[in-house]
């Protein structure tokens, strides 16, 4: 879980893992005073967010009282340049695991990684997947994606690509 204060109201942004139906599910909480409101990002909504960039307040949707909040902290720039989908990212890269080899990596390992050997990191965010030689070695990078569903059978919705 990653949260962030906004004047006075709280945001916290998590991976559902508890239910096996939300598999793959943000879960995004405001927090107010005793206002509450939360939105769930399914995993389609989840892919469209990583892989297209849109916002993530293009896909969900927020009460006024929160939408009114986040203005007021001027935690919104523009829709597209905004601090909750900071947030969100935040939260992506520190959920995604990569195998290299036997090792667990995050993101950010992965970064240096690419730098080293010459890896596009946009492509390797977006397959979450590269293979390349070392020393004259076939490697492999593998992920384990929290946040992918591909059936989506455990979080029905129709939500067309």
């Amino acid at each position: 879980m990653v949260s962030k204060k906004f004047g006075d109201m709280l945001v916290k942004v998590e991976l559902e893992e508890d239910e096996m139906w939300r598999q793959g599910t943000i879960r995004i909480d405001f927090e107010k005073g005793d206002l509450v409101d939360s939105v769930f990002v399914s995993p389609p909504l989840v892919r469209k967010f990583r892989r297209q960039r849109t916002p993530i307040l293009d896909l969900v949707e927020c009460k006024d009282w929160a939408m009114s909040a986040l203005e007021e902290a001027g935690a919104l720039i523009s829709l597209n340049d905004d601090a909750l989908n900071d947030l969100v990212w935040d939260l992506i890269e520190q959920k995604t695991n990569f195998t290299f080899w036997v090792s667990g990596l995050t993101l950010v390992d992965m970064e240096e990684i690419c730098d080293e050997h010459d890896l596009d990191w946009e492509d390797l965010r977006e397959s979450l997947e590269a293979r390349f030689t070392k020393d004259g070695h076939p490697c492999g990078i593998d992920s384990d994606d929290p946040f992918h569903n591909s059936s989506n059978r455990l979080n029905p919705r129709n939500i067309s690509e």
